[in-house]
């Protein structure tokens, strides 16, 4: 069956990232027969339809601060870090192990982890560029680049002991400020030298795919659909639309077994259940006891 764990996805209070994380809440809990708790960061206006949405679902939705004031201006990622340092506090987190994750993820099964701090491999990464050196140079581990290198080419999801949840939270977030220069991906890095100032090190896993090639044929747990093409890219709705009320979704021909093919069909399965709940309730129901 594999290591048991908690999933948490970070979330913000906007369209675009709302109909991620629903269908996100819709993937774990048809595919894992699990409720993920929702960590959204709101500032005044009110939380989105979305959000109560996955709570009627039966997921806990925390509502939480902004936390994308970084010293060098504003950084969304930075809300993460937030998450972690939010669900750390809540006495639901004390044991176990929690699966920290990112909207755009879909699951296929249930990804097998061991008992270890674990996160997913990322071939582009590469701590030698000149303002990741600089912060470790900052941080004294400069030394420890080239090895990082070869070790920790790694981020979301992530695997996390919630007992070391507060220590790699304040430490992340530490590290992650004193960049200079920042880029979108400079969390990920930010996690990486921050174990290493810990002293610790991660497994590095390799269940996700990702949707830089939609036709690839899907043989991982985890889809991360941060990329797209003209068959379909998330980065069309963020004018407000949803994919799961009424835009069209692209035919799904030949596209069987395919990560593209998977993706077309959650967003498909995640529309009809609009119409449709007391099938997935058993959906649901059917796939908590296959996951025990």
């Amino acid at each position: 069956m594999g290591l048991d764990f908690q999933i948490v996805v970070s979330a913000e209070n906007s369209p675009y990232i709302a109909w991620q994380t629903q269908l996100f809440c819709f993937s774990t809990l048809t595919r894992l027969g699990k409720h993920p708790t929702v960590v959204v960061h709101r500032s005044a206006a009110p939380l989105l339809p979305e959000f109560e949405i996955v709570r009627s679902w039966g997921c806990p939705v925390v509502e939480a601060p902004q936390f994308r004031n970084h010293p060098k201006g504003e950084y969304p990622p930075r809300n993460e870090l937030g998450s972690l340092l939010t669900i750390a506090c809540l006495p639901e987190f004390k044991q176990g192990h929690v699966l920290f994750c990112e909207p755009d993820m879909l699951f296929v099964k249930r990804p097998k982890y061991a008992d270890e701090l674990s996160a997913e491999h990322y071939a582009y990464l590469d701590y030698t560029q000149e303002r990741v050196y600089d912060a470790a140079r900052k941080l004294g581990v400069e030394d420890r680049v080239q090895e990082l290198n070869e070790t920790s080419l790694i981020g979301v999801p992530y695997l996390i002991r919630t007992c070391d949840l507060p220590r790699i939270a304040c430490r992340w977030i530490e590290v992650l400020d004193s960049f200079d220069e920042l880029q979108w991906i400079d969390i990920m890095y930010a996690f990486g030298l921050a174990l290493a100032i810990e002293g610790l090190t991660a497994r590095t896993t390799h269940l996700m795919a990702h949707n830089c090639d939609p036709l690839k044929r899907l043989d991982r747990s985890i889809v991360h659909y941060c990329y797209g093409d003209w068959r379909w890219d998330k980065r069309a709705f963020r004018d407000g639309r949803s994919p799961l009320i009424s835009s069209p979704i692209p035919s799904r021909k030949g596209l069987s077994g395919t990560v593209l093919g998977e993706i077309l069909n959650q967003i498909q399965e995640a529309r009809a259940y609009s119409r449709f709940p007391g099938v997935f309730s058993r959906i649901w129901r059917l796939a908590a006891e296959t996951s025990n």
